[in-house]
Formats: structure tokens, C-alpha cells, sequence
């Protein structure tokens, strides 16, 4: 551009530089002069020894935005360093949890405790109740158990009294009616007879005051009642005194027509 410049600027005749006012004169001189400045910088420029690395580099710092306009990445809080009062904090969460698990065990221990003391409270209350109903039932028993020899009084009487007289059986009627009605009371109160006589003989329930033969029942049958036996629930209240047959024979009646 310099080159061209110069060499056009002296072809121009003195009559055409006379015609130019003096205005565009010396704008001319000034572009003319601009243009050999433009010149000279554009050759140093491109004589100057640039490798590709750095004109890689310079266009890229141009073209890249630059480092202010971009954001920059968010650095990782550190609980321990950069935030003190999050690090307390979780401190006193964990803290809460492990004493939140120790609740719940002592709440679980508490329960099971509970759960045991509240069986052994039922057994203990079920224990004492049927305690209560045999010592019950026991004395019941034993007051009942007095009476039985009143009752075994009324009872020879009914086979051992035979009235003579309108008299005599006035009072053995008498006396009857008193023996039913307490008949009734102990039976109600649940004192019941034992049926003894050709029963098979029980231990439990017999006391044998003595074996013989009977021409009615066959060996180890009850055959006769001395004294009555009487239960109370399912317990014995008194034993029946008793006769065993040791073994049928035959009776004398059967023996005389066996003869004859």
C-alpha cells in the first residue's frame, strides 16, 4: 500500500495540484501519510517470527470469553473447616439418634418386664383363687363331716326302733320327717351317699372291715354296708366301712333242694 501511494503521488502534474483547493491538499497528504504508517507497522508485523503455538494462543485468549464471564465452579463445603456451626449440628443429630436408640431398647427391656410381671401377676391371682376355692371346699367339708354322725344316728334308729304303740309311731314319724328334711339340707349343700353294696371293692372309696364268703356275690364284691361312705364334690368325705365277699357259696336253702 506504501508503494503504491508514493509512486502515484508524483505523476500528479503541478496544474492539477493547483486546480485541488487547499482543503483536499492537504487531507491528501495526511491519508498518504496514514497509509505509510499502516504499511510500515503491517511489515514489522509480518516480519517478525511467530510460530503457530502462539498465534493459537492469541486467537484463542481473543476468542475464548473471558475467565470473569464464565462461571466458576461452586468449591465443596467441608463441614469440619469451612462450616463450623453444620459440623455441631451434625453432631447433635447423631447424638440424638444413638440416645433415640437407647430409649427404644430401655422402652423394649421396660415392655418385656412388664409382659413378665403382668404373667406372673395372672398366675399368682389364678393360684390364689383356686387356693381359695380348696380351702373353701375343705372346710365346708369338714363341717359337714360332723354332722354325719347325727346322721348315722337317725339312721339306726329308722332300722333298730319298731313302735308298739300309736304313740311310738307318732314319734317315729316325727323324728323321720326331722332325718328327710336333713337328708335334703346335706344333699343340697353337696354331700352325696355312696352307692356300696355290690360294687366292686375300690380302696379309694371302701375300707373293708372284713372278707366272707356270700351266697349273693362272687370274690372281692362289697356284699354288706356297716357305716355309710359320702362324697363331697369329687373328693371322699368319708370312707364306706364294708363287707367283701370272698367267694359265692351256696346258700342252705339252695343246698336242701339240691338234696331233695
Amino acid at each position: 500500500m506504501s508503494t503504491e501511494s508514493s509512486s502515484n503521488t508524483p505523476n500528479t502534474s503541478l496544474d492539477q495540484a493547483q486546480e485541488v483547493p487547499p482543503e483536499s491538499l492537504m487531507e491528501m497528504v495526511a491519508a498518504a501519510e496514514l497509509d505509510d504508517q499502516v504499511g510500515d507497522q503491517t511489515s514489522e508485523l509480518l516480519s517478525e517470527e511467530i510460530d503457530d503455538a502462539q498465534l493459537a494462543a492469541s486467537l484463542k485468549e481473543l476468542v475464548s470469553p473471558k475467565e470473569t464471564d464464565t462461571p466458576q465452579p461452586q468449591a465443596s463445603v467441608d463441614p469440619d473447616k469451612d462450616s463450623p456451626a453444620l459440623a455441631a449440628a451434625l453432631e447433635q443429630i447423631a447424638a440424638l439418634t444413638a440416645e433415640n436408640s437407647l430409649l427404644k431398647q430401655q422402652f423394649e427391656e421396660a415392655r418385656d418386664q412388664y409382659r413378665r410381671l403382668y404373667a406372673d401377676f395372672d398366675n399368682f391371682r389364678k393360684r390364689v383363687e383356686r387356693d381359695k376355692e380348696e380351702l373353701q371346699v375343705k372346710l365346708t367339708g369338714k363341717f359337714l363331716e360332723k354332722f354325719l354322725l347325727v346322721l348315722d344316728d337317725f339312721e339306726r334308729a329308722e332300722a333298730q326302733i319298731a313302735p308298739k304303740s300309736d304313740g311310738e309311731a307318732l314319734i317315729h314319724r316325727s323324728y323321720q320327717s326331722v332325718y328327710r328334711q336333713f337328708q335334703k339340707c346335706i344333699k343340697d349343700a353337696g354331700l352325696v351317699k355312696m352307692e356300696t353294696v355290690g360294687q366292686v371293692f375300690d380302696p379309694h372309696y371302701h375300707e373293708a372291715i372284713a372278707q366272707e364268703p356270700s351266697p349273693d356275690y362272687d370274690e372281692n364284691i362289697v356284699s354288706a354296708e356297716l357305716r355309710a361312705g359320702y362324697m363331697f364334690g369329687d373328693r371322699v368325705l368319708r370312707h364306706a366301712l364294708v363287707k367283701v365277699s370272698s367267694q359265692r357259696v351256696s346258700s342252705p336253702t339252695e343246698n336242701l333242694s339240691s338234696e331233695g
